[in-house]
């Protein structure tokens, strides 16, 4: 079930950011899934938004004993749509504090720390966001869905380079505020 998604080509989703993380994760599961046989229910004023398509919801996978270069890890979630913050406080989130790394998943209920040894991945945990402490079920691994869409380098380049010429009365013109409205190839569900 998709939410209620009422934004405006040009409006800042900063201020949708519930809906759109609630729309990561439900097309991202519709599209993992391996029943032949699966129905997404929404309100007419998502539908007609363009949304992201099966490409742009893949996810990445890590796991236990995975090597890890930490520079194309950062790139790769800003590219997933993710901000790279001191502390965690919300979903499309990461924290990378020397051998320590905090991921919030937009489609998880929890944040995950990673604990590397080196570059290599020693332990993956849920933590719980409020007290900073993990839990003691260790994790085998973790799949990150992106943010909307999850961008290569040079579409990420080229969204950034047309959002940084719009007008807006916007504090920020971030790919995260206004990003979902230059994406080229996203889906219009009413023709699909």
């Amino acid at each position: 079930v998709l939410p209620d998604f009422v934004a405006q080509r040009g409006d800042d989703l900063r201020a949708f950011c519930a809906e759109l993380f609630k729309i990561s994760e439900v097309l991202s599961k519709f599209y993992n899934s391996k029943n032949s046989k699966k129905i997404i229910l929404s309100p007419l004023s998502t539908m007609l938004c363009k949304l992201p398509n099966k490409e742009h919801l893949k996810q990445m996978e890590l796991k236990i004993g995975q090597n890890l270069n930490l520079s194309e890890l950062k790139n790769s979630l800003i590219h997933f749509g993710y901000n790279l913050v001191d502390i965690i406080e919300d979903k499309a989130e990461a924290s990378f504090h020397g051998e320590v790394i905090d991921i919030f998943d937009v489609a998880s209920l929890k944040p995950v720390r990673i604990v590397l040894d080196f570059d290599k991945i020693e332990s993956i945990k849920f933590f719980d966001i409020n007290t900073q402490k993990s839990e003691n079920c260790e994790l085998e691994s973790i799949l990150i869905t992106p943010f909307l869409a999850g961008l290569s380098k040079n579409d990420f380049e080229k969204i950034n380079e047309k959002i940084a010429n719009i007008k807006t009365d916007s504090i920020e013109n971030s790919i995260n505020a206004f990003g979902l409205w230059y994406i080229d190839d996203l889906i219009d569900f009413t023709k699909e």
